[in-house]
């Protein structure tokens, strides 16, 4: 998995308007893809639990890598994106580099949780 870059994201729909939560730097999920072996493609700013809400414009920096996305109840990349122009444009979705997670793996902390996601990125990553 050495030098490939992933970005990850949770999605929902907010009056209407997607909003789309990106795992960057010092994020759980961010570090444990890291120590992967992978490289964080969102570099945008974050807060101090390594998050940041934005729009599907501000993917268009992201460029052609493995997006993974955690979507428990409102799957707006499946229901409301993929009609999106610019969702259409996106590298990662042109060249088939979506993976949807498990619904419920949980990106916030705990050892299950840690085994989880290094299970969910491995597979998506490799499959």
């Amino acid at each position: 998995m050495n030098d490939a870059t992933f970005a990850a994201a949770h999605g929902w729909s907010e009056g209407g308007s997607v909003a789309i939560r990106m795992f960057g730097e010092g994020s759980l999920f961010s570090d444990i893809a890291e120590e992967l072996g992978l490289s964080n493609a969102w570099t945008g700013r974050v807060d101090e639990w390594g998050l940041t809400t934005t729009d599907v414009e501000a993917m268009t920096q992201l460029g052609d890598t493995h997006f993974m996305y955690i979507a428990p109840e409102d799957n707006v990349f499946a229901q409301e994106l993929p009609d999106n122009p610019i969702w259409q444009g996106l590298p990662f979705v042109e060249n088939g580099n979506v993976h949807e997670l498990d619904g419920g793996t949980w990106a916030f902390g705990g050892p299950m949780s840690c085994q989880q996601l290094v299970d969910e990125i491995v597979g998506a990553v490799t499959s």
